[in-house]
């Protein structure tokens, strides 16, 4: 028997699986070494890691379908016209909207206020330049909404949903270290989501 016959089927697929559990080490290498995540948590961010591109693939046709009924509400503003104003080309545009009431329909009152941190505060300023947050929002060009979509969109991937220890304390966050914690595994609720949102808007 010549030694450069075929190999039997068994280790054949020995072979392959050994190449392919290289190569998965050899990708998985850099993710372990930028997150650290903790030995009980690194399986699941190995799972995630390995089966987000997986799954996405899977579902591709749902982020279409999405696209497509996004696309068929949203109509923008450009924010020269009173809310009623808006609201009302609203309803003439989608037949199926009926305006009953709401503060909406009001007069804006421009004495009310909302308060926010100054985009140049030490915390802010290093949370938009460590993670380029004004590129992140720059492919939507100058509509705001979309501004807002790319940011939620990227900001809806960083952590799940969950209670754990929120990184300073519950009071003041720093979105820097929370999203480093969520990356790694963390999981924080929805209030943390939403400061965490405005500090990023800001």
């Amino acid at each position: 028997m010549k030694s450069n016959e075929k190999k039997p089927l068994f280790a054949r697929m020995v072979h392959v699986v050994s190449m392919a559990a290289g190569a998965i080490l050899l990708s998985l290498g850099p993710i372990i070494w930028e997150y650290r995540p903790p030995l009980d948590q690194l399986p699941l961010l190995l799972a995630k890691k390995l089966l987000t591109p997986l799954m996405s693939y899977v579902y591709r046709d749902d982020l279409v379908k999405a696209e497509e009924i996004s696309g068929s509400y949203f109509h923008g503003a450009d924010g020269r016209d009173a809310p009623a104003i808006s609201w009302q080309r609203l309803a003439q545009r989608v037949p199926a909207l009926k305006l009953m009431g709401g503060s909406g329909l009001e007069p804006l009152n421009r004495e009310v206020h909302f308060v926010f941190e100054k985009p140049d505060v030490p915390f802010l300023k290093a949370f938009s330049d460590q993670r380029r947050l004004k590129e992140l929002v720059g492919g939507a060009g100058e509509d705001e909404y979309r501004q807002m979509l790319a940011l939620f969109r990227w900001l809806g991937t960083r952590w799940d949903h969950g209670t754990d220890t929120v990184p300073g304390n519950d009071m003041c966050c720093s979105p820097l270290e929370i999203v480093a914690a969520g990356e790694k595994g963390a999981r924080f609720w929805c209030e943390v989501s939403a400061r965490v949102t405005v500090d990023a808007a800001t």
